[in-house]
């Protein structure tokens, strides 16, 4: 008597396993995509965070003494190696007159924003440890704050917190 011997053959097992990997390989610069750009609009919605509590803690700080601001956080768990930031002190303790501050929001991006004593906010820099957003010439409202304007670290020889200023590579575009 000849046994019916229910399965599946090596030969599909390797088809259906070859089929597989090609939808992934296909899927899979896709789902990287979705997965950067979320990462890029999360950046943009903290910039867009930073740049409220900005004009928000201005106004505050401006009714206990009126003047420029700078309000600065260069010391958050984005370690940049790529940021300049010679000059730059951010210590609240050394700075008895009070226009160098954090802001008082819990971020761990880092920032340097400038704000004229009218509340115009002059340099704005924003970055961590994948992104940075810098308006050399400063930023009127939020809405300013664009997704265009956001350059991937990886892409970027070097910026000075400074100057607001990011020199893109030439090489590795894409």
């Amino acid at each position: 008597m000849v046994e019916n011997k229910k399965g599946f053959t090596l030969v599909e097992l390797l088809a259906v396993i070859a089929i597989l990997a090609i939808l992934v390989i296909i899927a899979l610069p896709n789902v990287m995509g979705m997965f950067n750009s979320a990462k890029k609009s999360t950046f943009v919605t903290e910039a867009e965070k930073i740049y409220q509590q900005v004009t928000t803690d201005f106004v505050s700080d401006n009714l206990k003494k009126s003047g420029e601001r700078t309000y600065c956080q260069i010391d958050g768990t984005a370690n940049v190696e790529k940021a300049t930031t010679t000059g730059v002190t951010c210590d609240e303790a050394s700075n008895t007159d009070s226009t160098k501050k954090k802001l008082n929001l819990n971020t761990t991006k880092n920032y340097y924003i400038e704000v004229a004593s009218d509340g115009t906010v002059g340099k704005f820099i924003v970055y961590d440890n994948s992104f940075v957003v810098a308006y050399p010439t400063g930023v009127t409202k939020v809405t300013d704050i664009k997704e265009t304007a956001v350059k991937d670290i990886s892409k970027v020889d070097n910026f000075t917190v400074t100057n607001a200023t990011v020199a893109e590579t030439s090489t590795n575009q894409g």
